[in-house]
């Protein structure tokens, strides 16, 4: 005879039967095998879910830049395109990589590479910018950054006459100097009012990477232009950081005419500006960017005789001067439209349409010299309550 019993162990339960010489012979219940079975599984589910969350970052391994000329092999068949090649500088490889925001060894974010891409195209050097990412192998991937040049060289020729005087003039630039993404640019012109002689250097990662430094002078027959002018700007959404200062101190005659546009005064004007600024990111979203941004902005207008002479007006301007501080919010969301054929053909532009917020507040306090404030107006750019200018 065999004699049955059930034995609760624990929690679960198990089906005892015991023999003729006393011996136990126990067997699971279905039903609970059936509930650890899940219960494991749904153990295992989750586990897995965590490690996927907490997955190591795949870095950048390598990045490979490849330059091409401005016309290529299936292009490169007339004369004209063959003499275009063999006079312009390819862009340097260096160059390239000092403008990417991304480098070997940082983290891998197809986000940051089309935003690389974007950077690129906006500058206005190439013809076709790609940056592809290869296949992800062992935690890594190699990226291959591909840009065709654009022709950069400018020439500009005007001529023409007017009220029995000859005007014209000439003004040679070119985009990309030598490959290095510098712009250069020299400009004669004369016209009934003055005779222009300029050149102008702009040059990128100036000290600092992403750093743009500005200089501009002229020599002009009644006056002249300094211009320089050290920038780093928010260069990506992820951009920590911003900042600017700038110089300006230009001198010229004006003029005012009479009816039928005849010479009627003279009298020279000298503008004075400098500004410092600095601004910093915010906590925001991905795919967003919020800034904080404060700076110092002076300007100054002078009147005087004019150095070349000629009819003085009945009374001069008065002088001027603003000198204010300010505070400016900028928020904004980074969604951009991919278009051909809008101010160029055969080259692809990115179009912002992503919403933007710009809020400028401005004061003059009474220790910047401002006899008397005149309240909150709208600018441009946000409010600004601007100084009386003083005599």
């Amino acid at each position: 005879m065999e004699f049955r019993s059930r034995v609760q162990v624990g929690a679960a339960r198990s089906r005892c039967i015991r023999s003729r010489d006393g011996d136990y012979g126990c067997r699971l219940d279905r039903r609970m095998l059936e509930r650890g079975l899940g219960l494991v599984i749904l153990i295992w589910t989750g586990l897995s879910l965590s490690s996927v969350e907490a997955a190591e970052p795949v870095y950048i391994r390598r990045v490979v830049v490849n330059t091409a000329e401005v016309f290529g092999p299936e292009e490169d068949r007339g004369f004209l395109n063959r003499g275009a090649n063999a006079l312009h500088v390819v862009t340097l490889e260096s160059t390239v990589r000092r403008l990417l925001i991304f480098e070997e060894g940082d983290v891998y974010d197809p986000a940051v590479l089309a935003e690389a891409e974007r950077n690129l195209r906006a500058l206005g050097l190439f013809r076709s910018v790609s940056i592809v990412a290869g296949e992800v192998r062992d935690g890594v991937v190699d990226v291959q950054v591909n840009t065709q040049d654009a022709w950069t060289v400018q020439v500009g020729l005007s001529a023409g006459s007017g009220g029995g005087d000859m005007r014209g003039g000439i003004a040679l630039g070119e985009k990309n100097f030598l490959g290095t993404g510098s712009q250069l640019r020299f400009a004669f012109a004369k016209d009934q009012e003055r005779t222009y002689r300029s050149v102008e250097l702009l040059t990128p990662n100036f000290l600092l990477p992403f750093t743009t430094a500005h200089v501009l002078y002229a020599n002009n027959s009644d006056g002249s232009a300094r211009i320089l002018e050290v920038r780093r700007p928010f260069y990506s959404t992820a951009a920590p950081w911003s900042a600017e200062i700038a110089y300006a101190d230009t001198r010229r005659d004006e003029f005012t005419y009479a009816e039928g546009g005849a010479v009627q005064s003279t009298y020279g004007a000298d503008h004075f500006r400098l500004l410092a600024a600095y601004g910093v990111a915010l906590p925001a979203e991905e795919g967003n960017a919020s800034r904080l941004s404060i700076g110092l902005d002076l300007r100054e207008d002078r009147f005087r005789a004019a150095s070349t002479g000629g009819t003085e007006p009945d009374a001069l301007p008065a002088d001027r001067r603003f000198r204010y501080v300010f505070l400016q919010y900028e928020v904004l969301h980074s969604d951009f439209l991919k278009w051909n054929y809008v101010n160029h053909d055969v080259r692809y532009e990115d179009i912002g349409v992503g919403p933007r917020l710009l809020l400028r507040l401005g004061i003059s306090p009474a220790a910047f010299g401002v006899a008397e404030t005149t309240g909150f107006r709208p600018g441009a750019r946000g409010l600004r309550q601007q100084g009386r200018p003083e005599s």
